[in-house]
């Protein structure tokens, strides 16, 4: 038996031995904070919908078990939360948040009927049934999305009042990052600062069911297409010890696949979850993984989002004996609690130098200004703002509407942006009106009106409406503000119709004859009421 070769062998052997662990603790090392300091710890919320309210019994145990959380990264519904509680929410704020919060009415971007201009409020009446397509250059158009945003993007406004004027994330009381999908592009956009709100409504519009959100030039999408679980952002913000969340919908399995929708939605939650997968790859044995038993919870089911919660607060439980390491004693907790300064908030609002429109287009801006209560030298009201959104809103020209609290040199004013819908500036409605006396009597009539909207600035349109059937009618209608409050008007009109009508003797009909009649008129008139 030879020995050749054993000596160079046995030397590499002893050499890797002595090598490799050098290498790993040298690895670990870069997450190992320095003797006398506690690890950095990051919190990743993952993206999940209704179930992302599972964070909440996280961030409940979190606290619990006085775990500090020195940085946030969050996906979708993970943002949202994670967005709060980086601002100063505590977790009793964000159960009672989402537990008294009408989501049905949150995720329905209707103006209420008090709020319309008046023109609106004839469309109402006239085509009760809001679908709206849009007309331009010879092809229909659809809006971006089934919801537009605007009441969930106002109520996000509203929770993150206390981050007006705070430019970068990392102000917070908890340094921040929410993550959303470019569509343009198909990379993740991760955000650092500017706006709080925005930043988290961009992060969960889920694609054909939310409108995109451009941010800096940037079309964003929900972030759960290309980081659901967004463990490379956290490390990108320099901590030592990271805690996942993950509340990804399972799979289905061949029994519950019924329907084309079924097996589209799990197709996505496929590709969502190889990425996710590629994301937790990237944590080490120091991090930790929770997964809360959400079963078949759905992620639509915000009727019931409140029973998510707890099993979140249970998974952390479980997950105790590994987080205990990180806990810090009822001194340190304390000093911890009060280096986030929680309440940010507590500062009055400001005394308004400036009300501005940045953005009226198709209107002049005067003529938005003019609908505006909110004026310069009051103090700032979200009640107020709220009513001044609705009417602008309420004109029906506008994908959303929008405001924040800025600065300009000394100087602090609100500004509000009005974003022209996409699909416009000309609108088709249908109707169908179907009448039948039960006596041989039947009335049957289609109609549509186009409406080319933002002529000018002072905001003139052209109506037009056409009707075929038993009743066909043609009326067409150019409507013309004469100042930029638009409480004086001018309204030429053409009216062509032909109407049925019946002759009765007591209860017996004598006769049935059609009239066909043509006006043209002039109407001059004030908006009374808005």
């Amino acid at each position: 038996m030879t020995r050749r070769g054993f000596f160079p062998a046995a030397l590499m052997a002893a050499l890797l031995q002595l090598i490799l662990p050098a290498a790993a603790a040298a690895m670990h090392a870069d997450k190992t904070p320095a003797d006398g300091e506690r690890p950095r710890i990051g919190l990743v919320l993952g993206g999940g919908g209704a179930r992302g309210a599972a964070h909440i019994g996280v961030l409940r145990e979190l606290e619990r078990l006085h775990i500090p959380i020195d940085a946030i990264a969050g996906t979708s519904m993970g943002a949202i939360v994670g967005g709060l509680y980086a601002a100063g929410k505590t977790p009793a704020d964000l159960e009672e948040i989402v537990a008294s919060l009408d989501w049905s009415a949150s995720f329905d971007d209707r103006t209420p009927r008090r709020d319309l201009q008046f023109r609106r409020k004839q469309d109402d009446s006239a085509y009760p049934i809001q679908f709206e397509l849009g007309l331009r250059d010879g092809r229909l158009r659809l809006p971006r999305g089934l919801i537009q945003g605007q009441k969930l993007g106002h109520i996000l406004r509203e929770l993150t009042l206390a981050t007006a004027g705070i430019e970068s994330f990392d102000e917070l009381p908890i340094p921040f990052r929410a993550v959303a999908s470019d569509i343009e592009t198909g990379e993740a956009y991760v955000m650092s600062s500017s706006d709080l709100a925005q930043a988290m409504r961009a992060s969960m519009s889920a694609p054909g069911i939310f409108a995109p959100v451009v941010v800096s030039g940037h079309t964003l999408v929900d972030g759960g297409l290309v980081g659901n679980v967004p463990v490379h952002t956290i490390q990108s913000m320099g901590v030592d010890v990271i805690i996942a969340v993950d509340v990804e919908f399972p799979l289905y399995s061949p029994e519950q696949l019924n329907s084309a929708l079924d097996i589209t939605g799990q197709v996505l939650t496929i590709l969502i979850r190889k990425e996710t997968r590629r994301q937790l790859e990237a944590l080490d044995e120091d991090d930790i993984l929770i997964r809360p038993d959400l079963g078949q919870f759905g992620s639509s089911d915000f009727a019931d989002i409140v029973d998510a919660i707890e099993p979140g607060a249970l998974a952390t439980q479980q997950a105790a004996h590994l987080l205990e390491r990180y806990s810090l004693d009822e001194a340190a907790w304390q000093q911890h609690l009060a280096a986030r300064v929680r309440k940010p908030a507590s500062r009055p609002y400001p005394t308004l130098d400036f009300v501005r429109v940045v953005d009226g287009a198709p209107l002049s801006t005067r003529v938005l200004e003019s609908r505006l209560s909110t004026q310069p030298g009051d103090t700032m009201d979200p009640d107020r703002i709220a009513d001044d959104i609705a009417r602008l809103y309420g004109l029906d020209l506008y994908e959303f509407v929008d405001y924040r609290i800025v600065r300009d040199g000394d100087k602090t004013g609100v500004e509000f942006d009005a974003q022209p819908k996409s699909w416009g500036p000309n609108y088709l409605n249908f109707g169908v009106q179907l009448e039948d006396d039960f006596d041989g009597t039947t009335a049957f009539n289609l109609s549509a009106r186009l409406t080319r909207a933002g002529v000018n600035r002072l905001g003139a349109e052209w109506r037009t409406d056409v009707q075929f059937g038993t009743e066909p009618l043609l009326i067409s209608e150019f409507y013309q503000p004469l100042r930029f409050d638009a409480r004086y008007f001018i309204a030429p009109r053409i009216d062509l119709r032909q109407n049925n009508f019946r002759t009765f003797s007591g209860d017996d009909r004598i006769a049935r004859y059609r009239r066909s009649e043509s006006q043209f008129g002039i109407d001059l008139g004030r908006e009374l009421g808005r």
